[in-house]
């Protein structure tokens, strides 16, 4: 979550309804991967899904990381 204060930008720590929204996109992601997997002709569309699935996780482990939810998560399990 973010706000604006004056002139600057503040990022806050990563909120639960992002993590769910990560989650849920997630869920889309393998869903799409089943239903195409095992089609020769849609080779391109289990890359791109699998390309988009793993940047996915990636941003958010990295939003995860670099705004911590600390108030609910101890430091270890952030790590």
């Amino acid at each position: 979550m973010a706000f604006y204060s004056g002139e600057e930008f503040i990022r806050q720590e990563l909120s639960q309804q992002e993590r769910q929204s990560y989650q849920k996109a997630f869920d889309y992601y393998l869903r799409s991967l089943k239903l195409v997997e095992n089609r020769a002709n849609l080779h391109d569309v289990y890359r791109t899904l699998s390309w988009k699935l793993s940047n996915s996780y990636f941003t958010m482990i990295t939003s995860l990381q670099d705004y911590a939810p600390l108030s609910r998560m101890s430091q270890e399990d952030v790590k």
